[in-house]
């Protein structure tokens, strides 16, 4: 197709989108174009509508309702693999792209129309749309525990500690009306040899915090009612991990010495039962990733998922059942290392230090998404929610053809299960040995927007030392800091995406897969420094602002350090052959 004219357009609307409307604003392939999305019962043109722009067409969520469109909406586009949700002026999920490998404008619209269209107009005329069935309920606190409750393995463990029961306790005294809401609670249903079985998704430590203080109620006076068999079945569903069980231990007789007051005593018998719960259940399929979905977009009194919380439920589903040992071991060692890693956030709570990062986040979330994507030359969306989980979930398989097991190259598929544990393992301890992040570290770690660039020169550093360990890895980043720091000698202000898409576009990470000994990656990124990208407008400045602060106070500094390593005469003088030229008196700092 050449360059498209408004006539053609205007034509294949009447055709093909016949009395919607569209609005053109393109010339000479450049610019977008848009058309009505739906019947218009409910969404109003533009606030749903078809686009193409840069080569690509999308759904647009947009309008002054445009938060309660999206949640509308979201299962109907999320459910469509060939569509992305994408970040578009800060708002998740109100932009979901068509991935396709097609350039032709016309079938690009038709494609997106021919996923969405049918679904999109039910929905308007209020057809039911939803294939999953989802029911949201309300529960009272004695009615709750009547279904068959179960905490699954790859659960969060118990861990509220005196203050969050407490908080509890007291909220139930003070309840002065009929019924109380405590909270949202998500349950997975399952049949499991004949029987219905919700597994607790979400509310695991508020459903069982109340059943502690319906068994003190029960066992402190004769008078009262007696336990009834769902509540002993709930309480015996056993608490694998050590560290629940003594929180379990520890609130049972926070709540007999509360309950010990006899007023105490007689407002939370007479109250217990006024406690509601709104209970959302995902029923019938094995649907667990649905049931995590609809966790993260509720509000509860709980603690929000992170994508390490989604991470550990995704890949214990791939290790066969009959190797529980093996589950229980995984799931542990994996909660340890989350539980460690947000009790070092919560003492440091404020800290812009970026060096107080556990090593498995660093890993995962600032070095591996990064090397991987860049390898393919995508620039992976870090703003998106839940990138880390996506980023991190089993690769598509063939089923009846074996996966064969790992290399631990950082950009090999992840398979799902025991694979994706050891994978982990292996590059945070690749990256406890790699010691080259404490210099980046010491000078790049000082402020927030400083830290954006250490980051992105941590990752690539990480990458070249993946491939050539210690060889020459003093000399890999004197040559990575010089390129990323163009970036800001270049544009006084660059924030954190610009950064990244820079990295991205220097094709480092492949020329280090591409190397096959350090020198030709070295003499390959040297190329680069001596010819980079040109802008005319942008001025390369650094004798005063920001520039000068970053020379000075990052770049200086780093660069004196490794020179006093290097045996390569090439690089004992990279001072001042590559920032010379910026003529800034930087003695003071080396």
């Amino acid at each position: 197709m050449g360059v498209l004219t408004k006539e053609e357009f205007e034509e294949f609307v009447q055709k093909e989108f016949p009395g919607k409307k569209y609005h053109w604003e393109y010339q000479n392939g450049y610019g977008y174009i848009s058309i009505q999305a739906g019947n218009g019962k409910a969404f109003s043109f533009p606030d749903l509508h078809y686009e193409y722009y840069d080569g690509r067409v999308r759904i647009h969520i947009e309008g002054e309702h445009w938060w309660r469109w999206r949640q509308e909406l979201s299962y109907i586009l999320n459910k469509h693999v060939e569509l992305r949700g994408e970040v578009w002026q800060k708002r998740q999920n109100c932009q979901w792209i068509l991935e396709s490998q097609k350039n032709d404008i016309f079938d690009l619209f038709k494609r997106i129309r021919d996923i969405v269209e049918p679904e999109l107009c039910a929905y308007e005329e209020g057809k039911e749309v939803y294939e999953e069935p989802v029911v949201f309920e309300e529960y009272n606190a004695n009615d709750i525990y009547m279904l068959n409750l179960n905490i699954p393995k790859y659960q969060r463990i118990y861990t509220w500690e005196e203050e969050h029961v407490k908080t509890l306790l007291d909220d139930i005294i003070n309840i002065r009306n009929s019924k109380y809401f405590i909270g949202s609670v998500v349950l997975h249903k399952q049949i499991i040899e004949g029987e219905d079985v919700y597994d607790i998704v979400d509310g695991q430590q508020r459903l069982v915090t109340i059943a502690l203080i319906k068994y003190v109620l029960v066992n402190k006076s004769s008078n009262s009612p007696y336990l009834s068999e769902d509540l002993k079945r709930f309480l015996n569903c056993g608490f694998a991990s050590l560290e629940a069980q003594i929180n379990i231990s520890n609130n049972l007789n926070i709540i007999k010495n509360f309950l010990s007051d006899e007023n105490k005593y007689k407002s939370i018998a007479e109250n217990i039962d006024k406690l509601t719960f709104g209970v959302l259940t995902i029923k019938n399929k094995d649907n667990l990733d649905l049931a995590f979905t609809f966790f993260s977009n509720t509000n509860s009194k709980g603690k929000k998922l992170t994508d390490y919380d989604l991470l550990k439920p995704h890949h214990l589903r791939y290790i066969p059942s009959d190797l529980e040992d093996q589950q229980m071991h995984l799931a542990a060692k994996w909660d340890k290392m989350i539980n460690d890693e947000r009790s070092i956030n919560t003492d440091n709570e404020g800290s812009q230090d970026y060096r107080r990062f556990i090593s498995y986040i660093r890993v995962l979330e600032m070095l591996l998404f990064r090397i991987r994507n860049w390898e393919q030359y995508n620039n992976g969306n870090e703003f998106e929610d839940h990138h880390i989980k996506k980023e991190f979930e089993a690769a598509p398989i063939i089923n009846e053809i074996p996966s064969f097991g790992e290399q631990f190259h950082f950009g090999e598929p992840i398979q799902g299960g025991q694979h994706f544990f050891a994978y982990v393992d292996f590059f945070i301890s690749k990256y406890g040995r790699f010691t080259m992040k404490e210099i980046i570290q010491k000078h790049f770690g000082k402020s927030r927007y400083n830290a954006w660039y250490g980051t992105v020169i941590e990752a690539l550093v990480f990458c070249y030392y993946l491939k050539f360990g210690e060889s020459y890895i003093t000399e890999a980043t004197l040559s990575i800091t010089r390129y990323i720091s163009i970036v800001r000698f270049r544009m006084g202000k660059a924030y954190e995406p610009t950064i990244i898409d820079w990295a991205r576009r220097s094709k480092i990470i492949m020329d280090i897969n591409r190397a096959t000994s350090p020198t030709f990656f070295l003499a390959s990124i040297e190329k680069k420094i001596d010819n980079p990208p040109r802008d005319p407008e942008k001025q390369e400045d650094a004798s005063s602002g920001v520039r000068k602060s970053f020379l000075e106070n990052c770049c200086a500094p780093l660069t004196m350090d490794l020179m006093k390593k290097t045996m390569v005469s090439y690089y004992k003088s990279y001072y001042t052959d590559r920032y010379g030229k910026f003529n800034t008196d930087t003695s003071s700092n080396s």
